[in-house]
């Protein structure tokens, strides 16, 4: 059964995983790309099923906050 819940820290190796084998546009996905993550932490979610994340989605607002558009 597929279970939805938010990111924790613990779930980035597999994200990048998830992020490079799936997603990847413009070159290889790292931890960097992902920093925004920290500012909006209620607008990452992963699934997960059998206890493993098999995909994950990413949403924020369009009002970021300046220090987020710093990096």
């Amino acid at each position: 059964m597929l279970r939805l819940r938010v990111f924790k820290s613990e779930d980035m190796e597999r994200v990048l995983q998830l992020a490079n084998a799936y997603a990847a546009f413009d070159g290889i996905t790292s931890e960097a790309d992902l920093v925004i993550t920290k500012y909006f932490p209620n607008g990452f979610w992963v699934a997960e099923e059998d206890d493993q994340v098999v995909e994950y989605a990413y949403g924020y607002f369009k009002d970021v906050p300046a220090a987020a558009l710093k990096r």
